[in-house]
This record gives C-alpha cells, sequence and structure tokens, in this order.
C-alpha cells in the first residue's frame, strides 16, 4: 500500500500524521508526550477500523483527562503517598492525584521526532526525551527515553526504551495507556480476554494491600464487560509469559478483536466510568512492566533496577485480528475431520 509522512499541528502542538496512499489518515502522534492521537487499521476482512480512543479536542487534551495513550515512565500509575524508598533514601514527588503520585511524568513533557522513516511496507517514527530532576522533582535519575512506534497495514509496534545515563542504579517502571474502540461500538456488549493469573487487590485509593495480601486468583475469562466497572491490574504467571501475554477485547457477531500483545510484565483494565470526556466509551488495555506502587514493594526491587549505563526496552503490538475461538458470526469454531 505504501505510506506517507507528514508533519502537522495538532491540539497546539507538533505532531506527525501517517497516510497510506489511498489518502486515508492511519496514524497521528503529537510531540506532547509523544501522544498517539489517532490509529486506523486493516481487519482481517480489509476494512479499515479506528483503533485508538485519544484526545478528541483541545480541552481534552490540555486537561490530561484519563490519560489517554500515556507514555509512562519512569514509573506507571501509583505510587503511595507520592514518596519511595531507594538505597536508603526517601524521595518525594509531586501529588499527581490526591496524595498519590500518578504515571509518572513523561507523558507530560514535549518530546522530540528523532527519526522517521516510510516506505511501500511500513511507517517508523521515532522519539527520544531526556528526563533529568528538573523534569520531576523526587526522581534524581537522569534517562534517555526512546520510543519508536512502526505502523503497517494490519498493526502497530509500540516500544519504550529507557537508558540509565546517570552514576546511580535507577528504578524504573514502563507502560502505556491507551484506551481502545470497542469492536461494534459498545463497550457492554464486548468482553475482554487476557491469561491473568492473579488481580492485584487494592484499598479504597487503588494503592495495592501489602504483601500477600495484594493477590487474588484471577476471574474465569472472557470478562464480561456489560455492568462492570473495572479498574484492575492483573499479574500473568511465568508459565504463560514465555508464550507471550496476549490480551483481547472482542464482542458477539464482530468480524475482528483489537488483540494487544506484549512479552511480559502485567495488565491493567479501566473502564474509563470516573472520566469527563466521553465516559466507558473505551476500554484502557495497559500494558506495564509493573504493578501499581511496585516502587514501594521490595519484591520489584531486583526488576526495578536500571545500572548505571543499561538499556531495557518495553513494548506491545496491536492488531485487528479475527476472534479467539469464534467465527466471524460469532459461533464457535468446529474442527473438521
Amino acid at each position: 500500500m505504501g505510506f506517507v509522512i507528514t508533519q502537522k499541528t495538532r491540539h497546539g502542538a507538533p505532531a506527525v500524521e501517517v497516510r497510506d496512499q489511498d489518502g486515508a489518515c492511519r496514524l497521528v502522534q503529537s510531540a506532547r508526550g509523544a501522544t498517539l492521537t489517532e490509529l486506523v487499521l486493516r481487519t482481517p476482512e480489509g476494512r479499515l477500523e479506528s483503533v485508538i480512543d485519544g484526545y478528541a479536542s483541545d480541552e481534552e487534551f490540555d486537561s490530561g483527562d484519563g490519560a489517554r495513550s500515556a507514555v509512562l515512565a519512569p514509573f506507571s500509575n501509583r505510587i503511595a503517598g507520592a514518596h519511595y524508598g531507594w538505597n536508603g533514601t526517601t524521595h518525594r514527588l509531586p501529588h499527581d492525584e490526591g496524595k498519590h503520585a500518578l504515571h509518572g511524568i513523561a507523558w507530560q513533557l514535549p518530546w522530540t521526532l528523532e527519526h522517521q522513516e516510510a516506505d511501500d511496507v511500513h511507517a517508523e517514527l521515532c522519539w527520544a526525551l531526556s528526563l533529568t530532576e528538573s523534569c520531576l522533582p523526587g526522581y534524581p535519575f537522569p534517562l534517555l527515553l526512546e520510543l519508536t512506534l512502526t505502523l503497517a497495514e494490519n498493526r502497530l509496534d509500540w516500544s519504550l526504551a529507557a537508558t540509565n545515563v546517570g552514576q546511580e542504579v535507577a528504578p524504573v517502571g514502563l507502560g502505556w495507556h491507551p484506551y481502545f474502540l470497542p469492536p461494534g461500538g459498545k463497550l457492554d456488549a464486548c468482553s475482554v480476554r487476557l491469561p491473568a493469573s492473579q488481580t492485584v487487590v487494592t484499598n479504597d485509593e487503588l494503592i495495592p494491600l501489602p504483601g500477600e495480601q495484594a493477590f487474588d486468583p484471577a476471574p474465569p475469562m472472557p470478562l464480561q464487560l456489560e455492568g462492570q466497572v473495572v479498574d484492575q491490574c492483573y499479574t500473568v504467571s511465568p508459565a504463560v509469559v514465555g508464550d507471550g501475554v496476549v490480551s483481547e477485547l472482542s464482542a458477539p457477531g464482530v468480524d475482528y478483536a483489537v488483540v494487544v500483545r506484549q512479552e511480559h510484565g502485567v495488565v491493567h483494565l479501566f473502564t474509563g466510568d470516573p472520566l469527563t470526556y466521553r465516559p466507558r466509551k473505551s476500554l484502557a488495555i495497559e500494558p506495564n512492566e509493573f504493578m501499581p506502587d511496585a516502587f514501594n514493594r521490595e519484591e520489584w526491587r531486583t526488576a526495578l533496577a536500571l545500572e548505571p549505563g543499561q538499556r531495557r526496552e518495553f513494548g506491545a503490538t496491536v492488531s485487528l485480528e479475527r476472534p479467539l475461538g469464534e467465527t466471524a458470526t460469532g459461533a464457535p469454531d468446529i474442527a473438521m475431520a
């Protein structure tokens, strides 16, 4: 098909737009937070479908409501009380939500487009951000963040890397906060399926309980979304991670599903009920390296640690595929002899 990349201004900030050879807009990404605001992919049947529920207006983008498509670094989700201990020192962060810190800072900063390329089969955008303590008081660990988006006809590869450019071991947790439009248009008609082994149990402020109290067995899958208010992190067993973590959003009678793949980490689901703009119109399927408040949990210390000069990558792939175990009509597949 072929892709063309052009520079635009969207929501008051520089942005990059990718169109296909037929002129259809396929992707829009803002330099503000390296935020993906539009994504259109091709279904197995060949149709183009909007996938991402991004910011729809300047006012909405300015508000940051819902952290739509937020690039999460140097931590994802919440840090209890906006403070954490690292190597014997207590660090205090700005309060983003009540008394807690939320979603790091990368999604609120301007990124630099370092490289772009497009050809007949893909378009690639590479962004960079230098993160210092002046960006996030209470995080004295300089990082180089690099985000690469690779768009093909029927998939998007999203990859975030952090390099420790300082002199001390740094705690680093990476993630992404995209909202996906429901196949068929109605979230309550959808179900979500993922290989969850445990749910993360939290208090009323969505902070995980201490120790083993923080984990309960995951519910049976698929999870029906009708009438369900969901803001829940799920862990995945190491046995499953070996085959990759696959999350699927689908609806009966719809011939495609939104599929999010990640090599490891946790998955956080959020139905968006308390949002100011367009509540409960889409589902956040958030691939993250670690559970909420990992900076304050001893069991995550080793995994969080990024040595000086070390680079770590975390990514996800988004595609539109035929629903698992179903035909286009919504009936179960039947193996034929």
